[in-house]
């Protein structure tokens, strides 16, 4: 489990966009790095031209603590004012 932000640029306004998101470990065993191929293959999510994922080497994150960080997260990128921000923690407000 973990959270990522797929940073890249909006093609129709230019500007800066990130989204961060959480992830699972899926049925197949793949956690992020299966989800972020998905994004690249959905063209309203391939966007993105970097990544970064913060995830623990032992599994010690839970679905609380990811749901935490990934709200969390959101909240700074959208204080910080640097980035459109793209997220379904947003949505959930």
């Amino acid at each position: 489990m973990g959270v990522y932000f797929l940073f890249g640029m909006d093609e129709d306004s230019g500007e800066s966009v990130v989204y961060i998101g959480q992830a699972g470990v899926r049925k197949n065993g793949e956690g992020i790095i299966n989800l972020l191929k998905e994004h690249k293959r959905h063209v309203d999510k391939d966007y993105w031209t970097e990544a970064i994922s913060f995830t623990t080497s032992n599994n010690s994150f839970g679905p609380t603590e990811v749901s935490y960080l990934e709200s969390r997260f959101c909240e700074m990128a959208k204080q910080a004012n640097r980035y459109v921000v793209k997220s379904v923690a947003m949505s959930r407000r």
